[in-house]
C-alpha cells in the first residue's frame, strides 16, 4: 500500500496522520488525583503537538470542566467526554472511537507517569508486529493491611493503567468487552495477542501509591468471580499461562478455613497438633513482620477475619459465578 492510501485510509478510520498517539484516562469524581495525573502527562518529554489527551468522566457528580479548562491553558489537545456509570471497560471503547491517532494508551488517574512514559512506549511500536504494548507499573508508599495498587514489575500482566494498542486493532476486534467490569483488560489482551504482538516496554513506568480501601470492599470479589470464569472458558491456555490458577487456589484457600474449623472442634483428630503447629507458625511469621506494632496487630487480627469469612463463603459464589459466567459464554457465542 501506497503512504499517499495508508494516510486516505486511516483519516477514512478516523485516524489522524499528525497524531501520534490519544492518551486516555477514564476518571470518577477525583478531580484532585486527575489534575495531578494530566500535570504528568503534558509534560512529558514527548512534542506536545504530537499526541492528545482523552478524558472520559465515568458518570461523576463533581464537574470536571474547570479542571480541564486550567489545563488546557497549558496543553491544548485535551477533549472530555462523559458517560453514564458504565465502567473502565465502557470508558476505554468510548475512548477508542473518539481517538484521532493510530496508538491508543491507557492510565488511570490515581497513576503517576514517569517523563519518559509516553515516549518509551511510542518507541515500541516501531515495530509493524507490535500491536500491544504495555508499561512497568510500580507501586510506592507504606503498603499496610487493607491498602492496594497494581502491579506489573516484568510484564505479562497485563493491566490496563499502563497499556497501549493500535486504534485499529481495538476497533477490529470490536473493543472491549464491557460485560467483564472486571479483567477486562487481560480478556482484551489474550484477543489481541492473536493478532500480533504485545511487548513490555519496562521503562515506560507509571507510579501508583498504595491507596487505603473499605475492609467490606475485600468482599467485591465475590461478585466478581464471574468475569474469571468468563475470560477462563473464553481463554483457557491464556488464563492458565498468564493469570494463573487464582480461581482455584483461592478455593483451597477456602478448604483450608473449613480445616481450621473442623480441627478446632475435634480437638481429638490425629492430625489436630501437626496442624495447629503449622497454624501457629503462620502466625509467628506474619507478627514477625508487624514489628510488634500494636496497632498494625489489631490490623492483622480485622483483616484475618475478614479473609476468613471471605473463603467461608467463596465456595458458595465460586459456584454462583461459575453458571454466571457461563451464561455470559454462551450468550456470546450466539
Amino acid at each position: 500500500m501506497s503512504l499517499l492510501n495508508q494516510i486516505l485510509l486511516e483519516y477514512t478510520n478516523g485516524i489522524s496522520a499528525k497524531m501520534d498517539a490519544s492518551v486516555v484516562i477514564i476518571t470518577r469524581n477525583r478531580p484532585e488525583l486527575l489534575s495531578r495525573a494530566i500535570d504528568k502527562i503534558i509534560t512529558q518529554d514527548y512534542p506536545k503537538d504530537k499526541f492528545e489527551l482523552i478524558i472520559v468522566d465515568d458518570g461523576g457528580e463533581k464537574d470536571l470542566s474547570l479542571v480541564i479548562e486550567a489545563k488546557k491553558k497549558k496543553f491544548k489537545n485535551i477533549n472530555l467526554f462523559w458517560q453514564d456509570s458504565n465502567g473502565l471497560a465502557a470508558g476505554r471503547n468510548l475512548a477508542a472511537k473518539k481517538a484521532v491517532s493510530s496508538i491508543v494508551i491507557f492510565t488511570d488517574d490515581d497513576c503517576e507517569p514517569q517523563k519518559q512514559w509516553l515516549s518509551e512506549i511510542i518507541k515500541s511500536f516501531a515495530n509493524k508486529e507490535v500491536i500491544g504494548v504495555e508499561g512497568k507499573i510500580v507501586p510506592y508508599g507504606e503498603k499496610k493491611f487493607f491498602t492496594n495498587a497494581p502491579e506489573n514489575l516484568i510484564g505479562n500482566n497485563f493491566i490496563g493503567a499502563n497499556s497501549a494498542y493500535r486504534t485499529k486493532i481495538i476497533r477490529e476486534l470490536k473493543y472491549f468487552e464491557p460485560l467483564n467490569i472486571y479483567k477486562d483488560d487481560s480478556e482484551f489482551a489474550f484477543r489481541a495477542m492473536k493478532r500480533g504482538k504485545i511487548v513490555f516496554a519496562e521503562n515506560a513506568v507509571v507510579k501508583h501509591e498504595w491507596r487505603s480501601y473499605s475492609p467490606l470492599r475485600f468482599f467485591d470479589n465475590w461478585f466478581r468471580l464471574k468475569n474469571d470464569w468468563l475470560t477462563l472458558l473464553r481463554h483457557p491456555k491464556e488464563y492458565f499461562k498468564y493469570i494463573g490458577q487464582s480461581l482455584f487456589t483461592n478455593l483451597l484457600k477456602s478448604i483450608f478455613i473449613f480445616a481450621i474449623l473442623f480441627f478446632v472442634s475435634n480437638p481429638s483428630s490425629e492430625f489436630f497438633i501437626p496442624f495447629v503447629f503449622v497454624f501457629f507458625l503462620f502466625l509467628v511469621y506474619n507478627l514477625l513482620k508487624l514489628k510488634a506494632n500494636m496497632n498494625s496487630f489489631f490490623e492483622f487480627l480485622k483483616f484475618c477475619s475478614i479473609v476468613g469469612f471471605y473463603y467461608l463463603g467463596y465456595p458458595l459464589f465460586f459456584t454462583i459465578g461459575f453458571f454466571q459466567g457461563t451464561l455470559m459464554f454462551l450468550r456470546g457465542k450466539k
